[in-house]
């Protein structure tokens, strides 16, 4: 009877969690803000104004050895899982459960993308979960050079 009961929860929390991450926007990923320019008198750049330095730069830009360091630092199976890693996240809830307290994350570089991007910033089970079918959806609509 409690196997039933929790099987029950488990599918129910979980039809919920991929409802409500079928609900955000991802087109919000590809306009992500960047500076307000300000020109002079001239069209010279005077300043910029910004809530983020942020400047979108085209994959094929990026230096070889800078997304290998992004990737060996972040998320070393960036490009054999589908938006999360599941044996990630036990080893880090298992480091973290040993030590008392958080040490160690198990978010993959998309999960950080889904995260920051839509402000998951609780702390709970729930928003990881939801962070995971976030990360499933990016990684279906964008691709990895994309979401780099």
């Amino acid at each position: 009877m409690l196997v039933v009961a929790l099987t029950v929860f488990i599918s129910s929390l979980v039809a919920d969690l991929k409802a409500q991450a079928r609900m955000f926007d991802l087109n919000k990923l590809e306009q992500m803000e960047s500076a307000s320019v300000i020109l002079d008198r001239n069209g010279k750049i005077f300043g910029q104004i910004y809530v983020e330095n942020r400047q979108t730069v085209p994959y094929e830009q990026l230096p070889p050895d800078l997304i290998n360091a992004v990737v060996a630092v972040e998320d070393a199976k960036f490009y054999q899982h589908h938006g999360y890693d599941l044996v990630g996240i036990v080893r880090a809830a298992l480091k973290n459960l040993t030590a008392g307290h958080v040490r160690q994350g198990g978010s993959t570089i998309t999960q950080q993308l889904a995260r920051n991007s839509f402000a998951l910033k609780e702390r709970t089970f729930r928003r990881k979960l939801l962070e995971i079918f976030l990360a499933r959806r990016i990684e279906e609509q964008f691709g990895k050079q994309k979401i780099m």
